[in-house]
């Protein structure tokens, strides 16, 4: 199964001070997809990016995600959009991620944080973000063939 990504279906959350990232981020995603047969379009247009002030309260990062959700609540779950949540250090801690992440689910939209973007250098990672990605999409990444095993009878 292949789920295509793109502007369509991804809403970028940062902060003003990082919104550059936004780009960097995207690009380093679609360089890692064609790894693994993961189809990715343009990630980036200036109508997927929502930047909040810098240095944001927990309430600021929440709010941000009901005005969004909220344009997509008749949808089904698998037609919202994905929301890519990159955290300053500030909103790199627990409390917010888990309430980012709570906020979400309350929604049903999937949703991915990057809590560090040193690590997002290196290409294991980004690969493991994009694995995670298509697979809360429904997609499925690895598949075991039993052929003949399970036609066999079993022997005691």
């Amino acid at each position: 199964d292949e789920y295509n990504f793109s502007h369509k279906n991804v809403v970028f959350f940062t902060t003003k001070q990082l919104k550059y990232e936004i780009d960097k981020i995207s690009e380093k995603i679609k360089n890692s997809s064609s790894r693994l047969g993961i189809h990715i379009g343009n990630l980036t247009s200036e109508n997927n990016r929502i930047l909040l002030d810098n240095n944001p309260k927990i309430e600021d990062w929440l709010n941000a995600i009901i005005d969004e959700a909220s344009k997509f609540n008749s949808k089904s779950e698998k037609d919202k959009p994905f929301f890519i949540f990159i955290l300053d250090s500030k909103s790199s801690n627990k409390e917010t991620y888990s309430r980012i992440k709570n906020e979400c689910d309350n929604y049903l939209i999937r949703s991915q944080c990057i809590k560090s973007l040193e690590k997002m250098n290196n290409l294991s990672v980004v690969g493991n973000l994009l694995k995670q990605m298509y697979c809360k999409n429904g997609g499925i990444l690895y598949n075991v063939h039993l052929g003949r095993i399970l036609h066999e009878k079993p022997s005691y």
